[in-house]
Parts: structure tokens; sequence; C-alpha cells
């Protein structure tokens, strides 16, 4: 399956691995990069992970929310499928407000 990432994905990538940066160090955030990694090669391989979370919003009733592999199981990847594209949209911590979350522009402070 051909992978593609929305800016937004990356962005929500980007920011998340330098909080873990800041937080844990270097380290922790390349292992942090690695399971988003693997969760994203699960979903590349045809696995079914996740689940739709909002069947009834007009804007997100096809979009799909996996948790990324433990210990970063906490962080969620919503992304959606079409034939043989996966396209990841976002990557959020599952405490957030995530259907407003996931409406606003990455980087948006609460």
């Amino acid at each position: 399956m051909n992978i593609r990432k929305s800016a937004a994905f990356e962005l929500d990538l980007a920011m998340q691995a330098a909080w873990y940066a800041e937080q844990g160090g270097v380290e922790l955030a390349e292992r942090f990069l690695g399971v988003v990694e693997a969760t994203v090669g699960r979903l590349a391989q045809g696995e079914r992970l996740g689940r739709r979370r909002f069947r009834g919003h007009p804007a997100l009733g096809d979009t799909l929310c996996a948790n990324v592999n433990r210990p970063f199981h906490r962080q969620l990847l919503f992304y959606h499928e079409s034939g043989q594209e996966l396209f990841l949209d976002r990557l959020l911590h599952g405490a957030r407000d995530l259907p407003r979350r996931l409406a606003d522009q990455p980087g948006l402070e609460e």
C-alpha cells in the first residue's frame, strides 16, 4: 500500500518528536519516531488497526483512528484509505478534544 502523509501529520509528528526530545532526550524522540514508523508499517501491510471514532461527524466519518504501538500508545494516528493508498491525516495525543483538534491546524495553542 502506498503511504501519503498530510502536511498536518508531518507537523504533528515533528512537534511531538521535538517535545519528546526536550522532555527525555534525543534517544527518546528517535524511539518515538521508530514506533510511529512501525505502526504505519503495520497499517501499510493491510493490518486493520483502530476504528472509526466519529461516525456521526460529517467531516470525520471515514477517518480511522489507531493507537501508536506501545509504549507510545496514547498517541493516536488518524488515517483513511482509498484503494491502494494509505493517507496519514493527523497524529494527536488521545487526551485532547479530538474532534476540535482534528479540525484545527497543527501547532495551535489550546
